[in-house]
């Protein structure tokens, strides 16, 4: 068991954060690939040649997306966390 540190408990959420925006973005994109059969990139928002409804709807996905994965993943971490972690005067 570990002692329960807010700085661990930090440490491991923005951890979490990272790894679930990664996962999220890789993701997304072999989702988008899937979606068409040529080869058909992900529209920046940037892109002006794009039409302004496709980057919109491109941008909801990856947020539904991202939001899902990273609260999965957060409650996970936390689970963990509490799971492997004692309070101060449990010890």
């Amino acid at each position: 068991m570990i002692p329960r540190n807010k700085a661990t408990h930090k440490l491991l959420g923005v951890a979490s954060g990272v790894l679930g925006g990664a996962l999220a973005g890789a993701l997304f994109k072999k989702y988008w690939r899937g979606l068409f059969e040529e080869s058909h990139e992900v529209p920046e928002p940037t892109a002006l040649d794009r039409d302004i409804r496709e980057v919109l709807i491109v941008a909801a996905l990856q947020g539904a997306i991202s939001g899902l994965i990273r609260a999965v993943l957060g409650r996970i971490t936390e689970h963990g966390y509490r799971r492997f972690s004692v309070e101060e005067s449990e010890r």
